[in-house]
């Protein structure tokens, strides 16, 4: 199996004890969610670099609004508590 994980060529020979087989299993498992951190990380820097062209400070939720559970995971604020 090919692997997806890009590690530097001294890597194994230098860490022979941390990077073991069932380590590297896991690692690869776990790469494809670093694809969509990626994708993530580079709309942020993205967003930044606009509001500092355009000399835009960072943007907060006015003091008064309450984020209901779970609407914060779907990125909806509203509401009058924080109930669950």
């Amino acid at each position: 199996m090919a692997s997806t994980l890009d590690f530097g060529h001294k890597v194994f020979a230098d860490f022979p004890d941390i990077y073991t087989p069932e380590v590297l299993r896991a690692l690869e498992a776990l790469a494809p969610l670093d694809l969509r951190r990626r994708e993530l990380m580079v709309q942020r820097t993205a967003r930044r670099k606009r509001r500092h062209e355009r000399g835009e400070r960072i943007g907060f939720l006015d003091p008064t609004t309450v984020i209901r559970y779970p609407d914060h995971r779907r990125g909806c604020a509203s509401g009058t508590s924080m109930a669950r």
